[in-house]
């Protein structure tokens, strides 16, 4: 049995676009997000984020480029993710599509908790 809910909480929303955002823009993590791999051919990795500029949120789309840029900065558990940003560093004409695509870089935000070390 398909559990309806489930699929209206990953499925609606606005999907962010090319046409949202600009070089430098910056969005916030809002959510560990899901990996889609019965859309499409490859798996993508879906997450929510609010577009700083505007207050709108969207839903996002990452290919494996995307995530190993992030990854790269806030790590590979996307519960650290949350509340992170990502910045907008550009975007690229997908062969064969007719998009475009958002590339994202991982920007800490959020300053660690500091470590509780003891003195003998």
């Amino acid at each position: 049995m398909v559990n309806i809910q489930d699929y209206l909480n990953k499925e609606s929303g606005s999907w962010l676009k090319a046409v949202h955002v600009k070089n430098g823009d910056m969005l916030t993590v809002l959510d560990e997000g899901f990996l889609d791999n019965e859309t499409f051919e490859k798996p993508y990795l879906c997450l929510t984020a609010t577009l700083e500029r505007t207050g709108e949120t969207y839903k996002i789309r990452m290919g494996v480029k995307n995530v190993a840029r992030i990854a790269e900065t806030l790590g590979v558990d996307t519960s650290v993710w949350v509340g992170q940003a990502l910045e907008v560093v550009g975007t690229e004409q997908y062969a064969g599509l007719g998009q475009k695509g958002i590339l994202f870089r991982g920007v800490i935000t959020k300053k660690q908790k500091p470590l509780d070390i003891k003195t003998a």
